[in-house]
């Protein structure tokens, strides 16, 4: 019962044919829990949104079958270079611990470390800062656990969102300090690391988007450019492995400057050569 709502159809076929579509075009495959039966964290990303959501919910049994049904599935095809155990997950320490070691054992069956890295995403600041970033370096060892790396999500747009319209922290913070912080936490993670998601989404709320609201449409394009140029250049920055913009196409026209890769290089807010299209 804790797996339900959770969508039941022809998800290895879109899978077969994503994989399929990435080899036929030499590109590379991260694949990604990015909704787990149950839920990870009872919001939209998930696939289950639901306010009354409490990590009781997360099935980590039928998450670790999921994981080792794909891995199985997939585990001769050359594009597909890392697996990601669980996206933005708002679960416990200890729970988390327990899941990604099955989740990488149940990997590990089948994709090798010489080929496919298993990926644990450090979401929230908490996860990348405190014990539990340090749970998963000592209790998860390079020796039992080899070529694991770890994802962080370098959105400084939603750092005051639960304050929303008292949030006072400005403009210029969000588009440069923060990127540089950001972009660093990638540098002292002990294992390799990469932003699985970045994007150029500003603050909606508080002062930093009054100030955006006021600036005239030559000063918000300058700015969304250099906000653009000064991810970029961080997060490829010496020993940093990049990441992905999130996502490649947007639903929405509100969405465009922000989240839409496509339309933001054709905007020219950021150059071909800039970022990996």
């Amino acid at each position: 019962a804790a797996a339900e709502p959770y969508v039941r159809g022809r998800g290895l076929g879109y899978l077969d044919d994503a994989v399929l579509w990435a080899e036929e075009e030499g590109l590379t495959v991260v694949l990604d829990l990015h909704g787990a039966p149950g839920s990870q964290n009872g919001e939209q990303t998930s696939g289950l949104e639901y306010p009354d959501w409490d990590p009781s919910h997360f099935d980590a049994d039928a998450a670790v079958w999921t994981v080792e049904t794909v891995a199985a599935r997939f585990s001769n095809r050359s594009c597909i270079v890392a697996f990601e155990l669980l996206n933005e997950p708002r679960l416990g320490t200890t729970a988390l611990l327990e899941y990604y070691r099955r989740g990488s054992e149940a990997v590990r069956r089948h994709m090798p470390p010489e080929r496919v890295a298993v990926v644990i995403n450090l979401y929230f600041f908490q996860h990348m800062a405190t014990q539990a970033w340090a749970s998963f370096d000592w209790r998860m060892p390079a020796r039992r656990h080899p070529n694991l790396v770890y994802d962080l999500h370098t959105y400084t747009c939603f750092l005051e969102r639960g304050r929303g319209n008292d949030a006072s922290l400005p403009l210029w913070l969000y588009t440069g300090p923060l990127v540089e912080l950001y972009a660093a936490l990638l540098s002292i993670t002990v294992r390799p690391a990469f932003a699985g998601e970045w994007s150029l989404c500003l603050p909606w709320y508080g002062a930093a988007a009054a100030t955006f609201r006021a600036m005239n449409p030559p000063e918000q394009r300058a700015l969304r450019t250099g906000f653009a140029s000064r991810q970029a250049d961080a997060l490829t920055r010496g020993d940093r492995l990049g990441g992905h913009f999130w996502t490649w196409k947007a639903p929405h026209e509100d969405d465009k400057d922000s989240w839409d890769f496509a339309e933001i290089v054709r905007r020219g807010f950021i150059g071909r050569g800039e970022w990996a299209v």
